[in-house]
């Protein structure tokens, strides 16, 4: 994903307005959920849309399962069945 630097200044209750053009290429919209994740060393800031269910492996949305009491999708079910006979010699 290409870096994207803009600068804004922040409100004096502390808030900022994330530009429109970033939250498209997120696939953020108007009234979604987000998630932040502060990285404490770099002292760094993230965020993304909120997926309240999504695979523990790859983060897809869609075709889930249960799988020792977490979700994952199709495809990493079936990545972990063949990889798992490949190592059983």
């Amino acid at each position: 994903m290409p870096h994207v630097k803009m600068t804004r200044q922040l409100d004096p209750t502390g808030r900022f307005v994330i530009p429109k053009e970033i939250l498209t290429t997120c696939s953020i919209s108007p009234h979604d959920s987000v998630e932040y994740f502060i990285d404490e060393e770099s002292s760094a800031i993230s965020l993304q849309r909120y997926k309240k269910y999504y695979c523990i492996f790859c983060n897809y949305t869609e075709d889930l399962m249960r799988f020792n009491g977490s979700l994952i999708c199709e495809n990493c079910r079936y990545i972990l069945k063949n990889t798992s006979k490949d190592t059983t010699a």
